[in-house]
Protein backbone atom coordinates (compact mmCIF):
# COMPACT_ATOMS: atom_id res chain seq x y z
CA UNK A 1 0.00 0.00 0.00
CA UNK A 2 2.89 2.15 -0.80
CA UNK A 3 0.39 4.62 -2.55
CA UNK A 4 -1.71 5.09 0.65
CA UNK A 5 -2.46 9.09 1.33
CA UNK A 6 -4.89 8.57 4.10
CA UNK A 7 -5.32 5.94 6.74
CA UNK A 8 -8.12 5.85 9.33
CA UNK A 9 -6.89 3.54 12.28
CA UNK A 10 -9.14 5.24 14.71
CA UNK A 11 -11.28 3.61 17.57
CA UNK A 12 -9.46 0.07 17.05
CA UNK A 13 -7.39 -2.35 19.41
CA UNK A 14 -4.35 -1.67 17.75
CA UNK A 15 -1.22 -1.68 20.61
CA UNK A 16 1.50 -0.71 18.13
CA UNK A 17 2.29 0.37 14.96
CA UNK A 18 5.06 -1.53 13.34
CA UNK A 19 8.21 -0.61 11.67
CA UNK A 20 6.77 -1.01 8.25
CA UNK A 21 4.69 2.01 8.74
CA UNK A 22 7.54 3.93 7.14
CA UNK A 23 6.87 2.32 3.87
CA UNK A 24 3.49 4.97 3.39
CA UNK A 25 5.92 7.97 2.35
CA UNK A 26 2.55 9.08 0.55
CA UNK A 27 0.15 9.40 3.27
CA UNK A 28 -1.16 12.84 4.06
CA UNK A 29 -3.60 12.00 6.77
CA UNK A 30 -3.50 9.60 9.40
CA UNK A 31 -5.53 9.18 11.99
CA UNK A 32 -5.33 7.31 15.22
CA UNK A 33 -7.94 9.02 17.59
CA UNK A 34 -8.92 7.15 20.64
CA UNK A 35 -6.88 3.90 20.32
CA UNK A 36 -6.97 3.12 24.16
CA UNK A 37 -4.27 0.39 23.78
CA UNK A 38 -1.57 2.24 21.71
CA UNK A 39 0.78 4.45 24.19
CA UNK A 40 3.71 4.72 22.50
CA UNK A 41 5.08 5.61 18.60
CA UNK A 42 7.76 3.90 16.76
CA UNK A 43 10.60 6.22 15.52
CA UNK A 44 9.78 4.90 11.89
CA UNK A 45 7.17 7.59 12.65
CA UNK A 46 9.10 9.88 11.13
CA UNK A 47 9.71 8.30 7.80
CA UNK A 48 6.43 10.11 6.88
CA UNK A 49 7.46 13.04 5.35
CA UNK A 50 4.62 13.73 3.63
CA UNK A 51 1.93 14.15 6.36
CA UNK A 52 -0.26 16.46 6.66
CA UNK A 53 -2.80 15.62 9.59
CA UNK A 54 -1.86 14.02 12.14
CA UNK A 55 -4.97 13.16 14.54
CA UNK A 56 -4.50 11.26 17.96
CA UNK A 57 -7.20 12.69 19.64
CA UNK A 58 -7.88 10.35 22.61
CA UNK A 59 -5.09 8.51 22.29
CA UNK A 60 -2.70 8.53 25.41
CA UNK A 61 0.71 8.75 24.36
CA UNK A 62 3.18 8.43 27.09
CA UNK A 63 5.57 10.21 25.05
CA UNK A 64 6.87 11.76 21.82
CA UNK A 65 9.99 9.93 19.81
CA UNK A 66 12.04 12.83 18.70
CA UNK A 67 11.42 11.71 15.42
CA UNK A 68 8.05 13.89 15.65
CA UNK A 69 10.22 16.60 14.54
CA UNK A 70 11.07 14.90 11.41
CA UNK A 71 7.48 15.39 10.27
CA UNK A 72 7.96 18.83 8.36
CA UNK A 73 4.99 19.42 6.81
CA UNK A 74 2.63 18.93 9.38
CA UNK A 75 -0.04 21.33 9.42
CA UNK A 76 -2.63 20.18 12.06
CA UNK A 77 -1.42 17.88 14.96
CA UNK A 78 -3.77 16.78 17.46
CA UNK A 79 -2.53 14.39 20.51
CA UNK A 80 -3.31 13.29 24.01
CA UNK A 81 -0.77 12.50 27.12
CA UNK A 82 -1.48 9.66 28.78
CA UNK A 83 -1.85 10.85 33.03
CA UNK A 84 -2.45 7.72 34.49
CA UNK A 85 -1.13 7.55 38.23
CA UNK A 86 0.06 4.12 37.86
CA UNK A 87 2.99 4.92 35.38
CA UNK A 88 3.90 7.75 36.99
CA UNK A 89 7.24 5.78 37.84
CA UNK A 90 7.64 5.49 34.36
CA UNK A 91 7.27 8.91 33.38
CA UNK A 92 9.99 10.21 36.28
CA UNK A 93 12.58 8.07 34.04
CA UNK A 94 12.04 10.33 31.66
CA UNK A 95 13.65 13.91 30.89
CA UNK A 96 10.55 15.28 29.26
CA UNK A 97 7.58 13.93 27.24
CA UNK A 98 8.27 16.01 24.25
CA UNK A 99 11.55 16.44 23.28
CA UNK A 100 12.94 19.39 23.01
CA UNK A 101 13.07 21.89 20.63
CA UNK A 102 10.99 19.27 18.54
CA UNK A 103 7.52 21.08 18.27
CA UNK A 104 9.67 23.86 16.92
CA UNK A 105 10.68 22.20 13.94
CA UNK A 106 7.31 21.54 12.68
CA UNK A 107 6.91 25.37 11.01
CA UNK A 108 4.09 23.99 8.84
CA UNK A 109 2.02 24.06 12.16
CA UNK A 110 -1.38 26.40 12.10
CA UNK A 111 -3.33 23.99 13.82
CA UNK A 112 -1.84 22.13 17.31
CA UNK A 113 -4.15 20.46 20.02
CA UNK A 114 -2.30 19.04 22.96
CA UNK A 115 -4.40 17.27 25.75
CA UNK A 116 -2.91 16.26 29.00
CA UNK A 117 -4.76 15.34 32.35
CA UNK A 118 -3.70 18.91 34.62
CA UNK A 119 -3.02 16.81 37.71
CA UNK A 120 -0.48 14.77 35.91
CA UNK A 121 3.19 16.00 37.29
CA UNK A 122 5.05 14.77 34.22
CA UNK A 123 3.57 17.60 32.27
CA UNK A 124 5.51 19.89 34.16
CA UNK A 125 8.95 19.39 32.84
CA UNK A 126 7.47 20.26 29.05
CA UNK A 127 5.24 23.65 30.06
Amino acid sequence: MPLLHSLDLSYTSIKSLPPSISMLVLLHTFHLKGCELLMELPPQIGELGKLEEFDLEGTELMYFPKEIGQLISLKCFRVSFCGCANRYEEFKQMDSIIPTKVLSKLSELNELSIDVNPNANQWDVDV
